[in-house]
C-alpha cells in the first residue's frame, strides 16, 4: 500500500483516510503473518492466549488476525 502511495501522490491524496486503510493494511498483514509464523514453527498456545478479553492483542492468535482483519475492513468502508 505504501508503494502505490509514492508511486501516485496526487491519488493517494484525494483519497480521503488512504493513511488510515494503509496503516490497517500492514498491521493485518504483520498479524497474519506472525499467525503463519507460529503455524508454522508448531509453537503451542498457552491458554490463557486464546481466553479472555486481551487474545486479541496477543501477537501470533488468530483473534487477533480476525481483530486486524476487522479494522482494515472498517477502514475501507471509510475510503468513500
Amino acid at each position: 500500500m505504501a508503494r502505490d502511495a509514492v508511486a501516485r501522490p496526487s491519488e493517494a491524496s484525494a483519497v480521503r483516510m488512504y493513511s488510515s486503510y494503509a496503516s490497517a493494511s500492514g498491521e493485518f498483514l504483520t498479524a497474519a503473518k506472525s499467525f503463519a509464523r507460529r503455524l508454522r514453527d508448531h509453537v503451542a498456545y498457552n491458554p490463557r492466549d486464546l481466553e479472555g478479553p486481551f487474545a486479541d492483542s496477543r501477537d501470533g492468535t488468530p483473534q487477533k488476525v480476525v481483530r486486524e482483519f476487522n479494522d482494515l475492513v472498517r477502514a475501507y468502508n471509510f475510503l468513500f
